[in-house]
């Protein structure tokens, strides 16, 4: 062949090659060291160029995304090692514009201007990426729709092979983990172990359903692993393309043990609903995006009373309280944009009752697209009444505990978990305050040993309920006395001690007040029977010495004496017969002072003994006070000796009366004695007890009782080494004219 001949040659097929690339649907480019060297026009309308010039020099990383698989470079490089086209490959790529594309590559390395280069076949798979994404998410959301039923569900496609199930068909069939998408069911028979035999049968139900063009339902026993034979309704239902040809089948199972045996029971031969829609015992139901009734199953006939007919074309609003309607609506709203809502609201019933409702919302989805929305809705009316009473118990029980007059405690871990207020008023602290002590810290140390000792007996289970008294300590620092109660028991799931204090310290008190006026009742007694065998020989004496005093007129003055001494002693036997009994008092006014003035003349000469000096303070406008005077002598003698006595060094005492009010007035002793520790203090007046050696602890008892005989009082208020002031408060006589 000649050699223009040739080049002719050459140049149309060159020619023919060039027109061919640059119209080719696909894109072409040509990248050498990293630059772009040549781009058809697909590949310029490709990264969003208007001309293959305006990319040409371009380094071709500029257009690859960064967030994508392999760098193209990486794949190009492969490919120029084995000198052969690389395999098709999927990058994510950025336009010119910025926008991002995903892009199909394959690279064939060539020689370009005599150096290497590689040439770059791409095709724009965007649409059909994201095409693939919402298949997916149709898939996922099917999965989750499926899900949510109490049946078992799977579908198959015209050949009968398993295209998707839910869980609760995989559980049954033991085919979890097992790859079925594209078996048919004789494939997956000897991967389901027991339920061989079921799927072996399944291919003959189905050309049943295929060949009959409609639903076809079925009984079937199915045995669980652990031996329970199970009864299952399951429908079939053919799917067919427009022209004819199968398209799929739906399969639902729904165990129907339960409602068969109750059927068998009852004798009433229902029928049994051939869908999955009308199976369920829930309300299952469609809405449009406009929120009316597209179909509802017939059990809403049997929690609203309402039948299907009458609610199609209606919202819900027909059923719905108003004032859980709002609620209703925005859940509704959220479901129509794609998120399944769960939530619990009321009805009325057709009959005026009040149901009470759990509704799932879920979204219908199609090609993409939310067209719907379904709705199951469970009666749970009687749940929420249990829960209604056990609030309202709970609430009963609270307010009791809360209210209670005596202390409720829960005690875990070494700390309470729970006082009532009682429980805290008990001890002076706040409810808070004591949630964060140690339990032990509330009691008298040399109880502690006990409480803690009672604590591990209940927690161990030795004993479950105990009951014994302590004492506390309360915030103040005054001491308690407490009845403990405790009960083992379960708190949080945990063991824990539930209880009760009661505070028995006024009932400790009346107690011990029991006892002393036991104690005045046999002093009484006592001195009763002494009274009497004093006044025998004293009536004996009296007589005698009158007599001798008529026989003689030597040395009358004693005689005087003597019979006014025992006079004095009669006079104080009839004291003493105080305690034994009531006695008719005579009262009459008398002016304190005076009194206080013969009672000074009489203990005057032991003062003086005694180096204590006696110092008065008397008001001038003092009124009568209404007395038996020489009881309230009595009273002034023994308060008088017991200051005389407390000072054997030395010493002032004062005496001072005044008013108190307009009817009271006030007689007040104050000694610079040695002084009564505050223990002993809440003790003096009790029969027996006295602070002095050879005190019997009569006298200040006697002067209680006179003292409150005329309807007066006595306090004691003393410091150790500075010394005791007695008050002793009287009422002032009614009209007594002041002095």
């Amino acid at each position: 062949m000649k050699s223009g001949d040739l080049d002719k040659r050459i140049l149309e097929s060159e020619e023919r090659f060039r027109t061919l690339v640059e119209c080719a649907p696909d894109a072409i480019l040509v990248e050498s060291e990293g630059n772009l060297v040549y781009l058809n026009p697909a590949g310029a309308k490709l990264l969003g160029a208007a001309s293959p010039e305006q990319l040409a020099g371009k380094p071709l990383a500029d257009f690859v995304h960064t967030d994508g698989p392999a760098p193209v470079k990486q794949q190009m490089q492969q490919g120029e090692a084995a000198d052969w086209p690389t395999d098709r490959f999927e990058q994510k790529w950025v336009r010119l514009d910025r926008q991002a594309i995903d892009v199909e590559v394959r690279a064939i390395p060539i020689n370009w201007s005599g150096r290497p280069a590689m040439q770059l076949v791409c095709k724009d798979v965007t649409d059909r990426k994201r095409a693939e994404q919402a298949l997916l998410e149709s898939e996922t959301r099917l999965r989750s729709i499926i899900n949510c039923f109490s049946d078992f569900v799977y579908f198959k496609d015209g050949a009968g092979r398993w295209l998707e199930a839910n869980d609760l068909a995989l559980q049954l069939f033991q085919l979890e983990g097992v790859s079925y998408s594209g078996k048919t069911s004789a494939e997956l028979a000897g991967c389901s172990g027991m339920h061989e035999k079921f799927l072996l049968e399944c291919d003959g139900s189905d050309e049943l359903a295929w060949k009959s063009g409609r639903q076809v339902g079925m009984e079937r026993r199915i045995v669980l692993p652990d031996g329970t034979l199970k009864l299952f309704d399951v429908s079939k239902v053919p799917i067919f393309h427009t022209n004819g040809s199968r398209n799929g089948l739906v399969v639902i199972g729904r165990d129907i043990t339960e409602h068969k045996r109750t059927e068998r029971i009852l004798q009433d031969k229902r029928e049994r609903y051939k869908s999955l829609f009308e199976h369920n015992p829930d309300i299952v139901c469609s809405f449009d995006l406009e929120g009316n009734f597209v179909s509802v199953n017939p059990a809403v006939e049997h929690i609203t009373g309402y039948r299907p007919q009458d609610l199609l074309g209606r919202t819900a609003k027909i059923v719905i309280v108003p004032e859980d309607f709002a609620r209703a609506k925005e859940h509704f709203a959220k479901a129509a944009q794609g998120e399944p809502q769960n939530f619990e609201l009321a009805i009325i019933h057709k009959n005026g009752n009040c149901v009470d409702l759990n509704i799932t919302y879920v979204p219908i989805v199609v090609h993409g697209d939310i067209v719907g929305v379904y709705a199951i809705a469970k009666d749970v009316t009687e749940r929420k009444r249990v829960e209604r009473a056990l609030t309202e118990a709970e609430a009963m029980y609270r307010s009791l505990v809360e209210e209670a007059m005596i202390g409720v405690y829960i005690y875990q871990d070494g700390r309470f978990v729970y006082v009532n207020p009682r429980m805290a008023e008990i001890f002076g602290y706040t409810q808070e305050e004591m949630l964060q002590m140690d339990v032990l810290d509330l009691f008298a140390p040399e109880d502690q040993p006990l409480v803690a000792r009672n604590i591990r007996r209940r927690m161990s289970g030795e004993v479950q309920s105990l009951r014994y008294q302590v004492r506390a300590v309360g915030k103040n620092g005054t001491q308690i006395d407490l009845e403990v109660h405790g009960a083992l028991t379960v708190y949080n799931g945990r063991p824990a001690i539930t209880g009760t204090y009661l505070d028995i310290s006024e009932r400790k008190q009346t107690e011990e007040l029991l006892r002393e006026s036991d104690k005045l009742a046999a002093v009484g007694q006592l001195a009763a029977g002494v009274a009497h065998e004093i006044r025998n020989p004293l009536t004996a004496l009296k007589g005698f010495l009158q007599l001798l005093k008529t026989k003689t007129d030597a040395n009358q003055d004693y005689f005087d004496i003597m019979l006014s001494e025992l006079e004095r002693i009669n006079l104080i036997v009839n004291e003493f017969l105080v305690l034994a009994k009531p006695q008719v008092i005579h009262f009459e006014p008398k002016d304190v002072r005076l009194l206080l003035q013969n009672v000074i003349a009489l203990l005057d000469t032991q003062a003086i003994l005694n180096n204590v000096q006696i110092f008065t303070q008397f008001a001038d406008d003092l009124p009568l006070v209404n007395c038996a005077e020489n009881q309230l002598k009595q009273v002034f003698i023994n308060i008088l000796k017991n200051g005389i006595e407390a000072m054997p060094g030395g010493g002032h005492i004062e005496i001072q009366v005044k008013r108190r009010g307009r009817d009271q007035i006030l007689i007040r002793f104050a000694d610079q004695g040695c002084g009564i520790p505050e223990d002993r203090l809440s003790k003096l007046g009790e029969p027996f007890y006295t602070t002095k050696e050879k005190g019997t602890g009569l006298g200040l008892m006697v002067s209680h009782k006179i003292i409150e005989a005329h309807r007066g009082k006595i306090s004691i208020n003393s410091l150790v080494g500075k010394g005791t002031r007695v008050d002793v408060i009287l009422p002032a006589a009614v009209g007594g004219s002041p002095r």
